[in-house]
Parts: structure tokens; sequence; C-alpha cells
């Protein structure tokens, strides 16, 4: 290792896609790792802990609100992923959080605050 500390993330994975209308967003995070990226951070000198994807239930009866698609389903995912990023802030690293519907950026962001 070079000179420099040795840098700890964590990952989460977030299969979402309850926030917008293309279906096939929820399989990012098993093709990201499947595609080697736990290896490649290791291989970057991180110290990586993979702490598992996140289970999100469909909430009965979520009408859109305006243009806003499942508001309901939508607002429980972000707050659970902001609940595991605090986790994850918790055991000094930082996280690094595996998705492809965007409306998770929120619950990523508001978890260390």
């Amino acid at each position: 290792m070079s000179g420099r500390a040795k840098r700890s993330v964590g990952l989460v994975g977030a299969p979402f896609s309850k926030g917008q209308p293309r279906g096939g967003v929820e399989e990012g995070p098993i093709h990201m790792r499947r595609a080697g990226l736990l290896e490649k951070l290791k291989e970057l000198e991180y110290d990586v802990k993979d702490f598992g994807d996140l289970h999100f239930p469909d909430l009965p009866s979520d009408e859109p609100f305006q243009n806003v698609k499942n508001p309901r389903t939508v607002g429980k995912a972000t707050e659970k992923v902001a609940n595991i990023v605090a986790e994850v802030k918790k055991t000094g690293r930082v996280c690094l959080t595996l998705g492809g519907d965007h409306s998770l950026a929120v619950g990523t962001i508001a978890g260390p605050l």
C-alpha cells in the first residue's frame, strides 16, 4: 500500500424502480457487482464492506400526485436508504449506494444529515 491511509467504503444495493416508468433499473446493483465493482475498489486500495441489498415493499393504493409516480412508495424507499446510509456512516465508512432509480439520491444525500 502507498503512504496514504486506507480508505473505507460501504456498499449498499438499492434495487428500486418505482420512482420512474422504466423497468430494469432495479437491476443496477446486481450488474455493478457482477461487473467487478468490489474487486476494482479493492485494487484501488479501498477497504470495502458490502452491506447487501435493501428490500422495498410495494405500498397499496399509491396514486400519482401530479407528475410524481408512486409518491408514498418512493418516500418510504428514500427513508429506508437514508437510514442505512446513516448506519454505514457510523461505521466510519463512506457510503456508496448502488441503484438505478434517481429518486433514491434523496435518501443517499439525506442519510448523513
